[in-house]
């Protein structure tokens, strides 16, 4: 198991970005969150197996209208255990 911590920036807030990632998670054993920041960015907290982190982290790093995702960054930790399901 493993986990990732990504900020996304761009037209992320109002846009239905976070559902975007919700469903992405759909039918797919990751848990962790997604949520608005302040700062007008968009977080979000996964964990599962390495490949199916790998292909979520590619399904939300879009540009699709009317999302944009301008920035994308990375972080890997260990993985917690805290999260049952995946929620926004």
């Amino acid at each position: 198991m493993k986990r990732f911590v990504a900020i996304a920036k761009g037209r992320v807030q109002r846009v239905g970005y976070r559902e975007h990632v919700y469903n992405e998670t759909f039918d797919i054993d990751i848990s962790g969150y997604v949520k608005n920041l302040d700062t007008g960015e968009v977080e979000i907290v996964a964990e599962g197996a390495e490949s199916d982190l790998l292909d979520l982290i590619t399904r939300i790093n879009i540009i699709q209208r009317p999302i944009a995702v301008k920035s994308f960054t990375v972080r890997w930790e260990e993985p917690s255990g805290a999260y049952s399901d995946f929620e926004i």
